[in-house]
């Protein structure tokens, strides 16, 4: 029988749980999808006050692995209490910051351009030519401005940003929300994602508008005053995820098959930036390259086809899009009036109705959600819904069944 000396016994041991922890973590960390933003939803905060707001700046409150990078004041928001006019997207805490700086706020030059930031040093440094999915959810709370502004986008790079003055810095954002464009549902949380290559050595990520005055567009939302004569943003649950983490690789997406009328465009796909998707037709006719998502406006049904491959994955997707206001039968010449639209569920449906017709109104995916049939010689018929806010066909039919009238009706 072979005897083991106590002590060599032990380091024995002791490297072989070494080698199998090693191996469990390498393991885990190399299929497990994960994130390279330390406290990426800002709930870890120390030296905080039980404020709903705090300035972020040198004696104010310590958030781990995030810093302010220039002089102005980004400020940290609290929802306590759930106070907030609208749902919190992660925790009770978010950045807010300064996304534009209004002309009309400030005569003076010199307050112009001016913007605040938030900036992250990262877990781990981006590696040369590795592929990285990038998120974060922005919401424009016109409690704080009056503009909706595009441009808040996220810069990486391998030394920290830093400056003495509140001027923007003049760097190109990496990722933005999809063609840059300018979100316009304020109070919504709305999700930016992009691809980035990494050119090696990023170990900073900061987040804000990179642009001018001049170089942003916006919105101004209603009432405006002057002291609000800028963009605000809050910002919230941020990641930055290697491809070759995600189970299964990033697979391309053609979203929910849709129902449109003739004349109308519809977005199909994903709004993910520098996505190198690729789109065609059934007979190979291409749509467009290289990119997430497309607004389309077929005058007939019709399939569309997007193909990917990134990060040596391989995926295929289709959609379709029904034009479904096509085939309204010979009464298309009748006319009726939808007031007042948009509306909140309650409106009034105006014209010369039949015996027997009714009014249905669908999703856009074409699934019926009301119908009320309609008095017989009478021209005006009131409408009261209790259906949740969003965009819905509203059909008149005969007794037949026959499509008389159709047309979009929005709810709010």
């Amino acid at each position: 029988m072979l005897t083991i000396h106590s002590n060599i016994k032990s380091t024995y041991l002791k490297a072989i749980i070494q080698v199998f922890v090693f191996s469990f973590l390498f393991n885990n960390h190399a299929v497990g999808q994960y994130n390279l933003v330390p406290n990426p939803s800002i709930e870890n905060c120390s030296n905080c006050l039980d404020n709903f707001l705090e300035f972020i700046e040198p004696n104010g409150p310590n958030i781990p692995g995030w810093s302010n990078p220039n002089i102005l004041t980004p400020d940290l928001i609290k929802n306590i209490n759930h106070l907030m006019p609208f749902d919190t997207i992660a925790g009770q805490n978010m950045f807010g910051i300064m996304s534009y700086q209004s002309i009309f706020n400030d005569p003076q030059p010199e307050f112009h351009d001016q913007r605040d930031y938030v900036q992250c040093e990262l877990i781990d440094s981006l590696i040369y030519k590795k592929i990285y999915k990038v998120d974060f959810y922005s919401l424009h709370f016109n409690e704080f401005a009056s503009f909706l502004t595009n441009n808040v986008g996220i810069h990486f790079s391998d030394t920290a940003l830093h400056s003495n003055t509140g001027d923007y810095f003049n760097l190109d954002a990496q990722v933005k929300y999809f063609n840059n464009e300018l979100v316009q549902n304020e109070m919504q949380w709305v999700k930016t994602s992009g691809i980035y290559e990494a050119i090696g050595g990023e170990k900073y990520m900061t987040v804000g508008n990179f642009n001018s005055d001049s170089e942003t567009d916006f919105i101004c939302q209603l009432p405006f005053w002057p002291a609000q004569g800028r963009g605000y943003v809050l910002l919230d649950k941020f990641s930055v995820t290697p491809l070759d983490s995600i189970p299964g690789g990033l697979q391309v997406n053609a979203g929910n098959d849709q129902s449109i009328c003739i004349g109308d465009t519809v977005f199909i796909g994903e709004k993910i930036s520098n996505l190198p998707a690729y789109w065609y037709l059934l007979d190979g006719t291409v749509v467009d390259t290289s990119t997430a998502g497309v607004y389309v406006h077929p005058t007939v049904t019709t399939t569309y086809v997007v193909t990917m491959t990134i990060n040596g994955v391989y995926s295929t997707d289709t959609v379709t899009v029904t034009v479904g206001c096509a085939g309204i039968d010979e009464q298309m010449n009748r006319s009726f009036a939808i007031g007042p639209n948009p509306n909140d569920g309650t409106f009034v449906v105006s014209g010369a109705f039949s015996e027997g017709e009714q009014i249905i109104l669908t999703t856009l995916d074409g699934k019926r959600v009301y119908s009320q049939v309609l008095p017989s010689n009478s021209e005006q018929e009131h409408v009261c819904t209790k259906l949740s806010p969003g965009t819905y066909f509203l059909e008149v039919r005969t007794a037949q069944g026959s499509r008389c009238f159709c047309d979009k009706i929005v709810i709010f």
